[in-house]
């Protein structure tokens, strides 16, 4: 068993001091604590009756015999120690006798100290029997950590570990209550449930015992059991609640794709949701939904069954519509347990129009609950597969600052998903490892609360399975399923069942196998896809194994199946123009892993992106390397199963170009482009590693600093998550930093050109806002592009505009006029022709150039002051007639046809009396040159 390093003061309560009456109030007198320094902790007590021997928590623990306790009636909270250079040297109301003795070494201070005390319920004066209270309100004062017993039994515990507490345990973190709460104007609260906790031997008493733990030694050489905390305090509030018991949440809120269909595309996830939260009483859930337009009062209600994990799927929602919702239980009566301004979620587009106008985003976390606790079965904290306790909150928590101050800065763009790249919990993924490392720190998120959250399965995520009897497996013989968790590290029989699904991941995240949302169901809980506007989302489990075949290892397991029938109906959907695949090891990586070493890394570049590229996948999101890293638009970069990526890399054969895709106009940075009609074979795939949500993995274990060589962008400094942006044909994706800096960026642009000019009809249907001597063209259609230059035969020089059109004035017939986006990146062609139609009186000033046969009539007049050039094909048709040659006030003639033995020329000018006011369609007469 590893060693944890923790400080921890342990408060006892002795039974056999004065007790006190509830309620317990802040201040409360006649404690005791443990004042011997002994870092084992207070011994055991013989009871002498068939109890037995009983540890300090329990109520039938005699402090008066065994050594080291302080039973002085006189002991007041608060208790502990303090420094005179401790930030709480004036704000902490120790008394001078207050002072918990620890040893004359300041250095090393004992981890644990243990304080007692027994209060008996009131029940003279109207007061109550114990049974009365359906609960008790607990408030709590400590630092740094604490662990509070009732009659021998847990009731609570905050910021220390899951799992054995022992003397050396340090708290999570050891700087949170220094600067964030718990003294002196505030507490944590917490309800404990009658009934939770064993009786007392004597009636309507409670024993409690209180253990206070403090942050590991910073002197590493010191013993583990030691602490050079500066300070230590505790204090305590104890009130009940008589009546019935009000369930409180422990998880939750967090919103799900509604999955409760059975058959394929039955909860489009557009217009379905799934709310879901946890509360410590078992009761019927309840949840109330409204337009963001209408009253409360409005509200659709939906209603659950009695448990304690609360599922409930909505059906039948408006698409691109905002709604608040408001979750409780019947106890019996409606109680509302949360509701609020940040309560809400908006549904997803529907129509064509609502797709196309739709700008969809996406928080991408990899790898986001990391534990700073090490791995409590072996004792090196040092090795690469294994958290170190340095930084793992500052990270964790830094991040989501970052995020935070980002999206403030930006106006707080609604998100819409969470996408989860694996190991959200660790070190494997149990139940309390979810509530302590990924819902205690994003609970009171808004992307909590607002985006729909769905995730792919991490290694960690399997490693509940290292609790069971596997451990004492032999590993001979043992199938490549069982996986060893630390090759080359751990013990040959620590092995992780990988056949299994019954793990924590499965019971939280529960996913759309049946294809309810689109997609082909894959009637497995580990793999699956969905579709959301024109986006195809597929999620794989790239660690465990069907029938003992990963997905990595051969085309022939049954998950690559599902992908190529899964992918091959999604090139088939004309609905769907995006396509983003997420899975949690990383084909190609020099950060935490090297790709080229590790065998199952290697085999997903080798056997899985050949299928990606037989496809239409665009992006490729994945954790687990514990970095920043990220490529150009990748192709074929795979091979034999022995082919290194790394080492085999050529960037004129592997990148299909040499951009960043920053987008950024920075040199050489114009965005991918790419189109539908073309599998990634032609368009290339991005892959984004997004591995360092919670932790950054440390330069002395990454792979190569110098980083992958299809993998240029790369952070290994800081940590940070990605946000991903799809709009209609417009892609973009930022890695946010800790520090609330755009770390990296890049954007895929999807059919944004035309390989021929788009014609621009000159037509009198467009009188008067439009005439030949001033045309309008619109702009191009790229999604968040707004500022453009246009270039042309009668402009001299590039000329920048913004908005959704530019005026144009007495445009060429026939010439190429020319947009491009202000960075030059992305080019759009235009040329103008008469439409044929008939104009009223008109006079032509433009310039004719095209062999385009142009014919302009009118049941007018026409007046010509115009060039005809050389290869052209006209002809002026009219009712009254046509001035040809006309001067202006001085100067050469205006109208001229270009004439060469060469190059023949072809104008006609016709009059026609009897053309009709609404003028028949074109007339083509034979013509000659120079009619």
């Amino acid at each position: 068993m590893k060693s944890l390093k923790f400080l921890a003061v342990l408060l006892l309560v002795s039974t056999k001091l004065l007790m006190a009456q509830m309620p317990l109030n802040f201040g409360s007198i006649g404690w005791k604590y443990f004042s011997n320094v002994v870092y084992t902790g207070p011994d055991d007590y013989n009871t002498g009756t068939s109890a037995g021997i009983v540890n300090w928590t329990s109520p039938l623990y005699n402090t008066f015999v065994p050594a080291g306790w302080d039973n002085s009636p006189s002991n007041i909270l608060p208790l502990g120690y303090k420094a005179g250079s401790s930030s709480y040297a004036a704000t902490v109301p120790f008394s001078s006798t207050a002072q918990i003795p620890y040893g004359s070494d300041a250095t090393q201070k004992p981890l644990v100290t243990y304080y007692r005390k027994s209060i008996v319920v009131d029940i003279a004066n109207g007061g109550h029997n114990l049974a009365d209270y359906s609960s008790f309100n607990l408030k709590l004062k400590a630092d740094d950590g604490a662990v509070v017993y009732f009659n021998g039994a847990e009731v609570y515990r905050v910021n220390l570990p899951s799992g054995v507490i022992t003397n050396s345990t340090p708290v999570i973190n050891p700087n949170i209550n220094e600067t964030n709460f718990w003294w002196p104007s505030s507490s944590i609260s917490h309800n404990i449930p009658n009934g939770s906790f064993p009786l007392h031997p004597t009636i309507n008493t409670i024993t409690i015992t209180v253990e206070i733990h403090q942050g590991a030694n910073s002197t590493t050489t010191l013993p583990a059991y030691t602490t050079s905390s500066s300070d230590s305090f505790f204090d305590i509030e104890l009130t009940g609640v008589v009546g019935p018991l009000t369930p409180a949440i422990t998880r939750g809120p967090y919103l799900q794709l509604a999955n409760d269909g059975t058959t394929a595309n039955s909860r489009p996830s557009e217009i379905t949701k799934q709310i879901r939260w946890t509360t410590n009483l078992a009761a019927v859930g309840v949840v109330k939904i409204w337009k963001s337009t209408d009253l409360p009062s409005t509200a659709t209600v939906w209603t659950g069954v009695s448990t304690n994990d609360h599922i409930i799927n909505i059906t039948g929602l408006i698409p691109n519509t905002k709604y608040f919702y408001e979750i409780g239980v019947n106890n019996p009566a409606f109680t509302s347990l949360e509701v609020g301004p940040n309560n809400y979620f908006v549904t997803g587009p529907i129509t064509a129009a609502q797709v196309k106008s739709k700008k969809t985003r996406i928080w991408v976390t990899g790898d986001a609950g990391y534990s700073q606790n090490g791995d409590v079965d072996y004792p090196n904290p040092g090795m690469p597969y294994a958290p170190t306790a340095t930084n793992y909150n500052e990270v964790q928590s830094s991040v989501l600052t970052g995020f935070n101050n980002w999206m403030t800065a930006n106006g707080n763009p609604q998100l819409d998903f969470w996408m989860l790249l694996g190991d959200n919990a660790y070190l494997n993924g149990t139940n309390s490892e979810y509530q302590n490392y990924f819902f205690n720190p994003f609970q009171g998120s808004k992307m909590m609360k607002q985006a729909t959250i769905f995730s792919c399965p991490g290694n960690h995520d399997y490693y509940e399975s290292r609790g069971s009897g596997l451990k004492n497996s032999i590993r001979n013989s043992i199938p490549y399923s069982y996986t060893n968790i630390y090759p080359g590290i751990g013990p040959s029989t620590d092995i992780v069942d990988a056949n299994s699904r019954n793990y924590s991941f499965f019971e939280i995240f529960q996913n759309l196998e049946k294809g309810q949302s689109g997609g082909v169901p894959s009637n497995a809980k580990g793999y699956y896809s969905f579709n959301y506007g024109n986006i195809h989302f597929v999620s794989l489990d790239s660690y465990g194994s069907e029938g003992n075949v990963k997905l990595s290892e051969t085309l022939a397991s049954a998950q690559k199946s599902w992908l190529m029938a899964d992918l091959t109906a999604n090139d088939a959907n004309p609905s769907i123009k995006w396509t983003v695949v997420i899975f949690h090891h990383p084909p190609y990586t020099k950060g935490s892993y090297d790709s080229d070493t590790r065998k199952e890394l290697l085999d997903l570049a080798n056997n899985l992106v050949p299928v990606f590229e037989a496809h239409k996948v665009d992006l490729v999101l994945n954790g687990h390397s514990h970095v920043y890293e990220r490529s150009k638009q990748l192709k074929n970069l795979f091979g034999s199963p022995t082919f290194l990526p790394h080492a085999n890399f050529n960037a004129s054969t592997h990148n299909i170009n040499s951009s960043s895709g920053k987008f950024d106009g920075s040199s050489d940075s114009c965005p991918y482009v790419t189109t539908s009609s073309n599998t990634a074979s032609v368009n290339g795939i991005v892959y984004a590693i997004v591995g360092s949500s919670s932790t950054v993995q440390s330069s002395s274990t990454i792979s190569s600093l110098s980083g992958h060589h299809a993998m240029p962008f790369k952070d290994y400094t800081n940590g940070g998550t990605m946000l991903l942006e799809i709009e209609n044909n417009r892609l973009d994706a930022k890695f946010i930093n800790e520090l609330g800096n755009v770390g990296d960026q890049f954007t895929i642009l999807k059919d944004v050109s035309t390989s021929s000019p788009i014609t621009k009809l000159i037509s009198p249907n467009e009188l008067p806002i439009q005439t030949p001597d001033l045309q309008i063209l619109p702009s191009p259609t790229w999604s968040g592009i707004t500022n453009f230059t246009i270039s042309g035969p009668t402009i001299s020089s590039a000329t920048p505009f913004s908005g959704a059109s530019v005026p144009v004035s007495t445009p060429e017939v026939g010439p190429v006029y020319t947009i491009k986006d202000a960075t030059g990146c992305l080019s759009q062609t235009y040329k103008f022709l008469f439409d044929g139609f008939c104009w009223p009186d008109i006079t032509i000033k433009n310039t004719i150039d095209t062999p385009i046969y142009q014919q302009i009539s009118s049941t007018g007049r026409i007046t010509a002051k115009n060039l005809i050039r050389l290869g052209s094909n006209v002809m002026y048709r009219s009712r009254y007639a046509i001035n040809l040659n006309h001067n202006g006030v001085s100067g050469p003639p205006l109208f001229e046809v270009q004439q060469s033995p060469l190059i023949p020329t072809r104008f006609q000018a016709l009059i026609i009396p009897t053309i009709l006011s609404t003028c028949p369609a074109i007339f083509v007469p034979p013509l000659s040159p120079t009619e």
